[in-house]
């Protein structure tokens, strides 16, 4: 879950807070199930 949002929150906001989150728990990795439904969401918004 915190992998999960600090993609979400990474990808919805300049705040660097979230994506170093990713660095220093998760080598940089963001979830990518996440990212994989932001990219349908975005697809479904055009």
């Amino acid at each position: 879950k915190f992998r999960s949002c600090m993609t979400l929150f990474s990808a919805a906001t300049d705040n660097t807070l979230f994506n170093d989150a990713l660095l220093k728990y998760f080598d940089g990795q963001p979830d990518q199930l996440t990212l994989g439904i932001l990219a349908q969401q975005c697809l479904r918004a055009v």
